[in-house]
């Protein structure tokens, strides 16, 4: 059984946290981008950072947020939607890549190069 990641703790207050997540997204986003292997590591940990954002959020009932804390929230958001289409664009490029080389491998036995 896979273990689960340890990621260092949230930061305690909502702006914080909102601010740690405005940066995750910027970094997960250029990670993308540049087709890194850590990009992984940043994106689970957003999404962990995510997921205690929206527990605080329902603990807190709709307390309105500051307009500057709406203002990263929104960023955030966009900057994850950007983020999950340049995946999908380099999936798309990896499973052509992954067609070519299959079709590679059964071209080299069939004729046993």
């Amino acid at each position: 059984m896979p273990t689960k990641p340890s990621y260092p703790p949230p930061p305690a207050g909502l702006g914080e946290l909102i601010a740690a997540l405005d940066q995750l997204a910027q970094q997960a986003l250029a990670s993308v981008q540049e087709k890194q292997p850590a990009a992984h590591q940043l994106i689970e940990r957003q999404e962990h950072y995510t997921a205690v954002l929206l527990e605080r959020l329902a603990a807190e009932g709709r307390a309105p947020l500051l307009p500057a804390q709406q203002e990263a929230l929104q960023r955030v958001l966009s900057l994850r939607q950007q983020t999950q289409q340049h995946l999908a664009v380099w999936v798309d490029l990896l499973k052509q890549e992954l067609v070519a080389l299959n079709q590679n491998n059964r071209l080299a036995k069939q004729y046993q190069l």
